[in-house]
């Protein structure tokens, strides 16, 4: 659910409170089924409806390019101050693929999931999972070429050597990934 959402489970019904207080869903009923939890339904609200076409119409026509940390934390590689060399950047970029391709893993079984019976949600369900897929393959894809520029030496500077080994008696500080 986070992938598509950004909605973790944790944060579900704190989210779901907020849009009560906003008055854009309400609750509906309380209802309890034997022994299990009593469970909240929601509604959503005529101003709900409002906010909800408005974000649609934004989702569909606005395309996003939303910032990447990966981009900023690259940028900060050929700083004088960076401490981070080639060595240790080539094993966090490659950490970085082999997690894409997790993910990409991750997406194709999900492909294998069960899907709701109902006319188009199969249909639906299949290009989300594509729309992910070609991102996460994006990713991968300049992951690499970011690595083949990097061996070729593309990112040094004269003062800096930067993206090349750490200076003389500086640590690299960075951590990879576990």
């Amino acid at each position: 659910m986070e992938r598509w959402a950004d909605v973790s489970y944790g944060s579900i019904y704190g989210r779901l409170r907020r849009l009560v207080d906003e008055q854009l869903v309400e609750v509906v009923r309380t209802e309890q089924v034997e022994n299990r939890p009593s469970r909240t339904v929601y509604g959503i609200t005529e101003a709900g409806r409002d906010a909800l076409g408005k974000a649609l119409q934004n989702a569909f026509g606005v395309p996003e390019l939303p910032a990447m940390t990966i981009d900023l934390a690259l940028s900060y590689c050929v700083t004088e101050s960076s401490r981070v060399g080639s060595t240790q950047l080539r094993s966090l970029l490659e950490a970085r693929v082999t997690r894409l391709d997790l993910i990409a893993e991750e997406l194709r079984q999900a492909r294998n999931g069960p899907v709701s019976e109902q006319p188009g949600v199969g249909a639906l369900v299949d290009d989300l999972l594509s729309h992910s897929e070609q991102r996460v393959a994006a990713e991968r894809d300049w992951t690499r070429h970011v690595l083949e520029r990097l061996a070729a030496g593309a990112y040094r500077t004269p003062s800096h050597g930067a993206i090349d080994p750490s200076p003389s008696g500086s640590p690299e500080r960075l951590e990879r990934p576990t």
